[in-house]
């Protein structure tokens, strides 16, 4: 769960749960994979975004009024909570956060849901936020804008701990601006597992696949500059755009490498940080989907740089000429010279003779094909009359074919 710093003032948004792949412009990034709902709403009121919200409703709401007549008036705004005794506490916010009654405000909201003692007695449920600190918010009109992902993680958790954390994003929707972060896949699944308890646009939209905004060029253009264009990611990226559904299973997409398990694993955590795949099942049948983003990125890349390997990745696949010197290990080999060498066959033959061209020959022989050819060029040499073939791209590599100049 995060709250996010967006343009605009709070008073210009409109509260309601949708749909969003991203929460990357949030200032603060909670997730709802690995924490319980009280353990959200906890961090949530801690981060200094929201906690000014509430501060700042408080104070719209109180701006003038006597002392006496403060809790009265926040009651009447609808903080209800502990039988009205919660809006006693929140009534400090009005304070300078340096005081004790301020930051006694605070600890008390951040205690719904937590089963503890406080000065109002058993801390109230976490449903109770409703009439507690939200009421604020609503009574002021002033609408944070949370974001709250929702992972492989969360489809991991016990049932009733993901029916709480879906409780409360529906109680924080009817005041909030609520994007839930999620790929597709998890946003359907949420609607299908948990839909009863959300709002029914947000069904609707998943089932549709609308959102509020697609920042796909925006992760894109972070993808692109934190992963190489040949590097393991991207080749990950392109087995699964060939897939027909764009989804393999993890052991699948383990056996199209050649690094180990756990590297795969790794890759596959920085793209899902990234948002162009998503992980989901369970761990024993554990799927990747292709996002968005990640078509998208992988499109762009095939546009501009296409699948074309580099020479000397290209040779590196060939398949080697059994008795050619330049690509095996001779069987046989005399004593070598700084300008010859000569390979035998079994039968003590001596089928091929190499020699380093000299700078003239080499100009000319080079100057004959381009980069990706092979050219056999005509000609003699003082000892050996016949034909020299010449690879000019591959004049750095192959030492063996002509000196590098």
């Amino acid at each position: 769960m995060s709250v996010e710093n967006l343009d605009g003032d709070e008073t210009s948004r409109e509260p309601g749960l949708t749909h969003s792949h991203d929460a990357s412009c949030a200032a603060v990034r909670l997730s709802a994979d690995s924490r319980p709902p009280s353990d959200l709403w906890q961090q949530l009121v801690a981060s200094e975004d929201f906690s000014e919200a509430l501060v700042r409703a408080v104070r719209e709401l109180l701006a003038g009024v006597p002392h006496h007549n403060r809790v009265q008036k926040l009651r009447e705004a609808g903080v209800t909570a502990a039988d009205g005794g919660y809006a006693r506490l929140l009534a400090g916010l009005e304070r300078a956060p340096e005081t004790e009654v301020h930051q006694a405000a605070l600890d008390i909201t951040a205690q719904f849901g937590q089963g503890e003692v406080t000065p109002l007695g058993l801390s109230p449920p976490l449903e109770a936020v409703a009439e507690g600190p939200l009421a604020a918010l609503d009574a002021a009109d002033i609408v944070p804008t949370i974001s709250v992902h929702m992972g492989e993680g969360f489809r991991d958790r016990r049932p009733e701990q993901r029916e709480q954390t879906c409780l409360l994003v529906a109680v924080l929707a009817q005041v909030c601006d609520i994007r839930v972060a999620a790929g597709g896949l998890t946003a359907r699944w949420l609607v299908e597992a948990h839909g009863d308890l959300l709002p029914r646009s947000f069904s609707v939209q998943c089932k549709t696949g609308e959102e509020l905004d697609t920042p796909v060029d925006e992760l894109v253009a972070a993808a692109r500059e934190r992963f190489d264009s040949d590097g393991r990611a991207t080749d990950i990226l392109r087995t699964l755009a060939d897939e027909p559904a764009q989804t393999l299973s993890y052991h699948e997409l383990v056996a199209t490498t050649q690094v180990s398990a756990s590297r795969v694993s790794q890759v596959l955590g920085e793209l899902e940080d990234a948002q162009v795949i998503e992980r989901y099942g369970p761990q024993s049948q554990r799927k990747v989907d292709l996002l968005p983003a990640g078509r998208t990125l992988v499109k762009q890349l095939d546009t501009e740089i296409g699948r074309q390997r580099s020479l000397d990745e290209l040779f590196s696949d060939t398949g080697q000429a059994e008795n050619s010197d330049v690509y095996s290990q001779p069987r046989e080999r005399g004593p070598l010279s700084p300008s010859t060498d000569q390979v035998r066959d079994d039968d003590g033959n001596s089928p091929y003779h190499t020699r380093y061209l000299g700078r003239c020959s080499h100009v000319g022989a080079a100057a004959a094909g381009t980069v990706s050819d092979i050219v056999t060029v005509e000609g003699s040499l003082p000892v050996l009359t016949g034909i020299e073939t010449v690879t000019p791209g591959l004049c750095r590599s192959i030492p063996t074919v002509m000196r590098p100049w």
